[in-house]
């Protein structure tokens, strides 16, 4: 090579180096105080950091308030601020702050503070992005369908039995979701969620992120996520909590992966306690960042390590019910579920397809510690959505893969069935949920305990129902072996129904004098959902027929 020919090339390298070099690396470290000394805020009047709305919750479910409830103290804050850092979020259940600086300097300097427990690196610009989106949304097709009131969308509720929950009238009306996730392009504009704006069923906004950009205009997962939920579009799509109120809040950073997601989706959290959200769906989960010295071991899969994990279960103490994806690692070499679904307080949801089989993708379990998981099972392939169309004109839906969908799909089911039986705990419903599903007593590595019966946590927990009626043993439905079906000791008149696992009307009749009840010969070998409603409430019970 030419002196010359060497010459320019050692220009060029010194000219892309100083480019590189002097451009700030900006970092962002998790920041841990040691207390809550000094604090302008107190327990005795807690009204001043969180709304009525939370207070009541706590009250409903005997929830006492402790320091964790009280923010951060502004004194550290301020101390922070003062350094050159800035303040991107607190947590006052962790009792932290993530700050980012573009000297390291300032990060020595604060770690130096007496109230200073510990600092950690949890956001590097210096990294390369990888843009990888770990809900690893699968996109099948686009579809239209007859102009049914659920259209496509009917199988994915049918499959928990939910549909009968929405034939009660128990839609999620009075129930607060609130969703942690990736961005809400298009919400605004979109015909799935023109309910939701028009009843004014979208209670708030949050950008945890990026609070300076358009808020809908930042990516489609949370938008296809909310959809399942509260989305309606006559015909083609039905949420699973269309009357439920929601707020909707981004914690998660599309464009890299890194622990400060995590920081974020805890700021997420604490916003949702405040505002007295019941319910969080967090179709997101953590095991592996863009550097790879940030990532967990399978073994800190344990519902305690990640400050994410942590942070979810903090929530759950407070009232919440959270609703997390299990992941969809069940096909690559993690195979495991990922944070905060390890959670033992979080209900960790996985995916089954349209037949009521395990999908090959969906997360397993168990947890690090040997705690089962996923909690429940929920449709998550080839799930109804609204469509990626970014143009108020869009009147089709889609058809996705992923947990990121399950979640969503069972949190609205869960907001029902806590509308339907208002006087239970967060913590009941998820052991109510769990309890319904079909492999409570055989739970396994796949599928967990199984795919949760909505209808049946319901009617066997529902106010007004005999004692003995809502024993887990007790079966009031019999077939003899002159293929009748006979029902037990009940008070008449009763009206009895019953339906296939499709949630198609069998039978339907009055009983005023009988409790004989005649069945087609083509029923047999059929598995069939029983109903008995009668003045004092409804039963339901599952059995084979011969």
């Amino acid at each position: 090579m030419g002196r010359f020919k060497q010459l320019v090339l050692l220009i060029l390298f010194l000219l892309v180096a100083n480019s590189i070099f002097s451009q700030a690396v900006k970092e962002r470290y998790w920041v841990a105080f040691t207390d809550k000394q000094d604090n302008t805020y107190s327990l005795d009047k807690p009204e001043d950091f969180l709304s009525e709305r939370a207070l009541e919750r706590r009250r409903k479910q005997g929830i006492a308030l402790d320091e964790r409830d009280l923010p951060v103290t502004q004194r550290y804050i301020d101390s922070l601020i003062a350094t050159g850092a800035r303040v991107r979020s607190t947590s006052k259940w962790l009792n932290g702050a993530t700050i980012e600086t573009d000297s390291a300097e300032i990060a020595l300097k604060i770690k130096t503070f007496s109230f200073v427990d510990a600092i950690a690196l949890s956001w590097t610009s210096l990294v390369s992005k990888s843009a990888k989106m770990k809900m690893d949304v699968q996109i099948m097709e686009e579809i239209k369908v007859d102009p049914e009131i659920y259209g496509q969308s009917l199988k994915q509720l049918t499959l928990n039995n939910h549909h009968l929950m929405h034939d009660l009238g128990y839609r999620g009306e009075g129930m607060l979701i609130a969703v942690l996730d990736a961005g809400y392009v298009n919400v605004d504009k979109l015909p799935a969620f023109d309910s939701l704006r028009t009843r004014g069923q979208i209670m708030g906004i949050r950008d945890f992120v990026d609070p300076y950009r358009d808020f809908y205009s930042s990516h489609y997962h949370g938008m296809m996520v909310l959809s399942c939920m509260g989305g309606i579009i006559p015909g083609m799509l039905m949420g699973s909590a269309p009357d439920a109120d929601y707020f909707l809040i981004t914690t998660e950073d599309n464009e890299s992966e890194f622990p400060v997601e995590m920081d974020n989706w805890v700021a997420g959290a604490e916003l949702a306690d405040s505002i007295g959200a019941d319910i969080i769906n967090s179709s997101l989960g953590y095991s592996w960042f863009d550097d790879a010295s940030m990532n967990y071991s399978y073994a800190q899969m344990d519902g305690n390590t990640a400050r994410v994990t942590r942070g979810a279960d903090i929530a759950a103490s407070k009232g919440m019910l959270i609703c997390n994806s299990a992941g969809n690692e069940g096909d690559k070499a993690w195979k495991k579920l990922i944070a905060p679904s390890d959670g033992d307080s979080v209900l960790s949801v996985g995916s089954m397809d349209q037949d009521s089989a395990y999908t090959a993708f969906s997360s397993r379990g168990p947890a690090s510690d040997g705690r089962v998981k996923p909690n429940t099972l929920a449709n998550g392939r080839g799930v109804t959505v609204q469509s990626l169309q970014d143009t108020p004109e869009a009147d089709f839906v889609g058809r996705v893969n992923g947990t990121s969908f399950s979640s969503p799909l069972m949190a609205g089911m869960a907001a029902c069935l806590w509308q339907a039986l208002p006087e239970k705990s967060a913590m009941e419903i998820k052991a109510i949920i769990e309890k319904s599903s079909h492999l409570y007593d055989t739970p396994n590595d796949s599928m967990g305990f199984g795919i949760a019966n909505i209808y049946k946590a319901y009617s066997d927990n529902v106010a007004g129902l005999d004692s003995n009626l809502q024993s887990e043993k007790t079966k009031i439905f019999y077939v003899q072996s002159d293929h009748a079906l006979y029902v037990r000791e009940m008070s008449l008149p009763f009206s009895l129904e019953l339906y296939d696992v499709g949630g198609r009307l069998l039978l339907k009749t009055e009983a005023s004098e009988q409790k004989r009840f005649g069945l087609s010969k083509n029923l047999s070998g059929v598995i069939v959902v029983g109903r008995l409603v009668f003045s004092g409430g409804a039963y339901s019970q599952t059995l084979f027929i011969p």
